[in-house]
């Protein structure tokens, strides 16, 4: 990622992977930016969507392991 400001101290991000400019899937009206508080807004929800993957197969792993014995 890059941080970027505007001259109204607005901060944007450019997205790369292997150096080459990425998408999100959010909008931007300055493509290859994006505004901060929204891609942070993203991430964020990312990792709580991921965090609640891993509750749910941590709690099947303890109802298997209960099972089998």
């Amino acid at each position: 990622m890059g941080f970027y400001h505007d001259k109204d101290r607005e901060i944007w991000v450019k997205i790369l992977l292997n150096e080459r400019e990425a998408t999100l899937p959010i909008s931007t009206s300055r493509f290859p930016y994006y505004q901060w508080k929204t891609v942070c807004t993203y991430l964020n929800e990312r990792i709580e969507m991921a965090k609640e993957v891993l509750l749910k197969r941590e709690k099947l792993k303890v109802v298997s392991s209960y099972t089998q014995h």
